[in-house]
């Protein structure tokens, strides 16, 4: 979590608020400290894809966005 170059975007509601974090069914802060800085952020559907946890028991697929462009915040 320190350049938001691995923004994606969540394109389903519900598979967005699966991926919050359970205990405070919100993205923590210094995530939405990145996400303020990326390209392309939308609310209520932007991650940071080093933040989502993929196994291979998931039952349905999840299908993201890349952004086209990226903000890297270390040039």
């Amino acid at each position: 979590m320190s350049c938001s170059t691995c923004h994606v975007i969540i394109d389903n509601e519900q598979d967005y608020i699966r991926l919050l974090n359970n205990k405070s069914k919100s993205v923590e802060e210094v995530e939405m400290d990145m996400l303020d800085l990326a390209w392309g952020y939308t609310e209520n559907k932007s991650r940071l894809g080093c933040n989502i946890k993929v196994t291979e028991h998931r039952s349905n697929p999840l299908a993201i966005t890349v952004p086209s462009q990226a903000n890297d915040c270390w040039n």
